[in-house]
C-alpha cells in the first residue's frame, strides 16, 4: 500500500504522523511524506525565479530553502520508519495543493494524509485553506487528521 502524507511542522501534521503511526498498516506499506515550499505564481504559471533568473544570492537563498525543507522531513520520516513503515521525504516547490494533489498522483499513492490546516489557518477555522483543496480535487481517498479533543482550545 501507498500513502502520500502531507507535512509542514504544525500540530495537526504532528498529530497526522502519530495516526499512521497508530494504524496497523499491512506489511511494505509505503509513506513518502511531502512537504512544500511556497513559490507564488502569476497568471499562467510564471514564478519570480523565472521572471528574474538565477542570480546568486537567489540561488543561494532557494538552496538554504531546500535544505531546511529536507530537515523539516527528517523527524516524521525516521518516526514512521522506527514503527516498521518504508518512508521517504520529498520536497515540491509551488502551491502547496497543487504539489500535494501533483505528488500524489506521481507517485500512485491511493491514500494522501494530511492536517486538517496548517501553520497559516487562523485558529478560529476548522479547516484550511490548503486541506479543502485536496479534499475537493484529490483522485485519492483523503484521510483528515485533527489535533487530539482536548489539545483543541
Amino acid at each position: 500500500m501507498k500513502m502520500l502524507l502531507a507535512y509542514d511542522r504544525s500540530a495537526y501534521s504532528d498529530m497526522a504522523v502519530a495516526t499512521i503511526r497508530a494504524l496497523e498498516l499491512p506489511a511494505g506499506t509505503d509513506v513518502t511524506v511531502v512537504t512544500v515550499v511556497p513559490e507564488h505564481t502569476f497568471l499562467g504559471g510564471i514564478s519570480i525565479h523565472m521572471l528574474r533568473g538565477e542570480a546568486p544570492a537567489r540561488k543561494r537563498a532557494r538552496e538554504n530553502q531546500q535544505q531546511k525543507a529536507e530537515e523539516l522531513l527528517h523527524k516524521p520520516v525516521q518516526a514512521l520508519k522506527t514503527s516498521g513503515l518504508s518512508a521517504e521525504g520529498l520536497v515540491q516547490w509551488g502551491n502547496p495543493a497543487e504539489a500535494i494533489l501533483k505528488a500524489a498522483a506521481d507517485s500512485g499513492a491511493p491514500l494522501i494524509i494530511t492536517g486538517a490546516k496548517g501553520l497559516a489557518d487562523p485558529p478560529s477555522f476548522g479547516l484550511g485553506s490548503v486541506a479543502q483543496r485536496v479534499l475537493r480535487y484529490a483522485n485519492a481517498s483523503v484521510l483528515l487528521v485533527r489535533k487530539a479533543p482536548e489539545a483543541i482550545k
